[in-house]
């Protein structure tokens, strides 16, 4: 479960770097110096930390730019917060089979999604949203306990609420459908029947 959610952020975020790559070449371009056949170090020999290298190419932003893009870092995770509130899953959840729930079943909604998105970043720095992921059950981030939200594998396609059970120690779905009762099971990476 923690693998999916790591690769849906890494999904998410690489759509990021491709919305970053056009604010960049388009509305922040006059704030940003493209240095081409530099050597290895040049990034490491400037004063500022908003230098990014990428072989014999830098680039190098002002302070206004930097700025520019932190901020439309924030607000693209709290974009996402509020798709996964209302929707349950932005794009790499969605294809990694996850969705965001609240910690009774229910989709969180448009506002505890937008707590969740934005504190993706502090959860981002240092690796403390992993670090709380590995130690916690079910596997949870600062923005979830936040939020009062956890991410669950997706079952049938149904609205059914899917919840975590403490007991059991394991999230449960009841398939409307058929009344039968399932469990997901973490060592085989599918829902299975609850007997």
């Amino acid at each position: 479960m923690i693998l999916r959610r790591v690769a849906a952020y890494v999904v998410d975020t690489l759509l990021f770097s491709v919305v970053a790559m056009v604010l960049l070449s388009t509305v922040l371009s006059s704030g940003m110096q493209v240095h081409d056949n530099v050597g290895a170090n040049f990034c490491r020999t400037r004063s500022s930390n908003q230098c990014f290298q990428m072989g014999p190419t830098a680039v190098v932003l002002d302070d206004a730019t930097a700025n520019g893009l932190y901020y439309a870092m924030t607000g693209w995770w709290v974009v996402i917060g509020v798709v996964e509130g209302v929707s349950g899953a932005f794009v790499g959840k969605r294809l990694l089979k996850i969705r965001v729930v609240g910690n009774n079943g229910e989709r969180p909604g448009p506002l505890r999604g937008a707590v969740r998105g934005l504190l993706m970043v502090v959860d981002m720095f240092f690796a403390i949203g992993l670090f709380l992921m590995v130690i916690t059950r079910p596997n949870r981030r600062i923005g979830d306990f936040a939020a009062r939200t956890t991410v669950v594998p997706v079952g049938a396609d149904t609205g059914d609420p899917i919840r975590w059970d403490d007991a059991s120690q394991t999230y449960l779905f009841t398939d409307p459908a058929t009344g039968a009762r399932q469990r997901w099971d973490a060592d085989r990476g599918e829902w299975v029947a609850d007997i």
